[in-house]
């Protein structure tokens, strides 16, 4: 078993390791699955394949890149000390770091797609509804149960939708949807979804054995296996509104950031850099697609050629600004560009 700390207390911290590589690694991948969400890589020829690797891609595949930044969150911010002795000072520097990453990026955008950054104020809500139910003591066990329901309630908004759907005809359930829709217009957020995935992550922080990691990568294969089922059940009967939440999400997530805390990867500068690079990708990939886009319709000549190859001209383009971007932030000249990212 994969020790990461010798305290005896079950809710003590991890070892203060200073960096997690297997982390920021998955995280980097994690950012390059998000932007296949947003922007489909299969563009033109036979449509139905398209049509049809985008779907499996986008709402199947990448769909553990959200809750792994959840449970990331969750990790880094409570690693430094036991659950129930909260760093009030750390929590509240964290949240304003997220709040000022949620202005510095809709200013960024503009008028481009910002509905990505729903992640930053998501993160934000479940780090403040964790720390309100350990500032009040609630038992841990108490603690994930409030957190399941919450999250049920969200399949119920979400892939699940179909089995409520039939509810709004009645009066009283239509006015209940109302009003959920007046406060929420999605459960993708940090009440229903974001909750349990934080508290995944801060629960791992405080463990003292952690899974093989054989067994880890065991326990993920078979999860999305069963994820891959759940997906094409409920795409088969017609039953999601959405594509952001599902059962098996929940043992994928466990078992994939237990991997990722487990393996042993030296301290490298790429890593370093892959922590910077993966939420530039994160942030910036609408807004470089969209310039791709009005860079390919200028060019006439090229321009239908050049569009089935938006996904990968786009993927480029991000990273190469990701790269130069973090690079540019090492000088002391730029120093100011590690707002974007840190």
């Amino acid at each position: 078993m994969f020790r990461l700390s010798t305290e005896e207390n079950p809710f003590a911290p991890i070892d203060e390791r200073k960096n997690y590589n297997g982390i920021d690694l998955m995280k980097f991948l994690c950012a390059i699955l998000v932007f296949i969400i947003h922007i489909p890589p299969f563009q033109g020829g036979m449509f139905e394949f398209a049509k049809d690797a985008n779907f499996w891609l986008q709402h199947f595949a990448c769909r553990i890149a959200v809750p792994f930044y959840f449970a990331s969150s969750g990790f880094l911010l409570f690693k430094k000390a036991p659950l129930y002795k909260l760093d009030n000072e750390r929590i509240k520097t964290y949240c304003f770091k997220i709040l000022r990453l949620l202005g510095t990026w809709h200013i960024l955008l503009l008028t481009t797609e910002k509905g990505h950054l729903w992640y930053l104020s998501a993160t934000a809500i479940a780090i403040i509804l964790l720390s309100l139910c350990l500032r009040f003591r609630i038992k841990l066990g108490y603690i994930y149960t409030i957190a399941c329901i919450l999250y049920l309630i969200g399949l119920l908004g979400d892939s699940y939708y179909g089995i409520i759907a039939p509810l709004q005809n009645i009066t009283i359930f239509n006015l209940i949807f109302k009003g959920y829709k007046f406060f929420f217009s999605t459960t993708r957020n940090g009440v229903f979804m974001g909750f349990i995935f934080v508290l995944m992550g801060a629960t791992f922080s405080n463990q003292k054995n952690m899974l093989k990691t054989r067994t880890a990568l065991i326990g993920f294969v078979v999860s999305m296996i069963c994820l891959f089922a759940e997906v094409f059940l409920l795409k088969r009967n017609s039953i999601p509104n959405d594509h952001n939440m599902y059962i098996f999400l929940l043992p994928a997530t466990f078992f994939l950031f237990s991997f990722s805390v487990s393996i042993e990867l030296k301290d490298r500068f790429i890593y370093k850099c892959l922590r910077n690079i993966g939420p530039i990708i994160y942030f910036s990939h609408l807004l470089i697609y969209k310039l791709t886009l009005l860079a390919i319709s200028v060019i006439s000549n090229y321009g239908i050629w050049l569009a089935r190859y938006q996904f990968v001209l786009t993927l480029l383009f991000t990273l190469l600004t990701a790269i130069l971007i973090d690079w540019l932030s090492r000088k002391d000249k730029f120093k100011w560009l590690n707002l974007l990212f840190a």
